[in-house]
């Protein structure tokens, strides 16, 4: 398969010229959603092939591991100034929002890493949640570009083998427990492998969405182990006690 343009469509069956050319509008404006609200450079959209479903309004992140193409995760389209992927209807005619990220059947997102193809082992790496994330440090330049994702803020053992391989780690999981829960546990694993530090970021941000300047603070001020672990299991027992104490609220009413 040649490579596709940001408007294409990345899915099996949709090569259709005259698909294509009927969706192509629609497409422009996934184009504009990633390039002038997620900040993605038009040059990484084309290199990483980021596609378009127009049949689910969703943007379309395939997955190349080891050059072979795995599967896809379609990212819903959530702002108001472009055409936004549509609410889920449940049986009983109830909505809710569409899940933010749709695997493809079988993605074997535990057993690998997005964007590890294009790293470079002995380059210091940077660890994200999301695709998204890669998109926005490739966007930012070289200095940031040295990064993958684990599909998700739970790490799997596979995963951690192939993190182990590189020198210097800088993770930089999103600031809230989930995050924090898998911050903790690659530290505590690759501390034996890597020179490992961990980037903060302000609540509500995250690797993807702060600004390259605010970026760059937190890769200056990135935290050794020793340092960051006890204030992030302070956070994660804290956030443990608000769980039970609602728990406990809710077990009385």
């Amino acid at each position: 398969m040649g490579v596709l343009k940001p408007w294409d469509l990345f899915e099996a069956g949709q090569s259709d010229e005259e698909l294509i050319e009927n969706v192509r509008e629609q497409a422009i404006h996934a184009v504009s959603y990633m390039a002038l609200d997620r900040g993605i450079s038009l040059q990484v959209l084309n290199e990483m092939r980021i596609g378009y479903d127009p049949r689910e309004i969703k943007i379309t992140i395939p997955h190349f591991w080891k050059g072979d193409l795995l599967g896809w995760q379609k990212r819903a389209m959530t702002s108001s100034k472009y055409p936004m992927t549509p609410d889920v209807v449940d049986e009983d005619g109830s909505t809710r929002p569409a899940p933010k990220y749709q695997n493809s059947l079988n993605l074997p997102k535990a057993e690998t890493l997005y964007n590890y193809d294009n790293v470079v082992e002995t380059e210091p790496l940077f660890v994200t949640e999301s695709p998204l994330s890669v998109l926005k440090g490739k966007t930012y330049g070289k200095e940031f570009s040295n990064v993958v994702a684990t599909f998700g803020a739970k790490v799997t053992d596979n995963q951690l083998k192939w993190l182990k391989k590189f020198p210097v780690i800088y993770l930089a999981f999103d600031p809230d427990f989930a995050g924090h829960i898998g911050t903790v546990r690659m530290a505590r694993y690759l501390v034996n492998y890597s020179n490992v530090k961990v980037m903060e970021f302000p609540s509500d941000y995250d690797f993807g969405s702060v600004s390259r300047a605010n970026l760059q603070t937190s890769l200056e001020v990135a935290q050794p182990l020793l340092t960051a672990l006890p204030r992030i299991d302070r956070l994660i027992s804290k956030k443990r006690e608000e769980i039970a104490i609602r728990k406990a609220q809710r077990g009385k009413q």
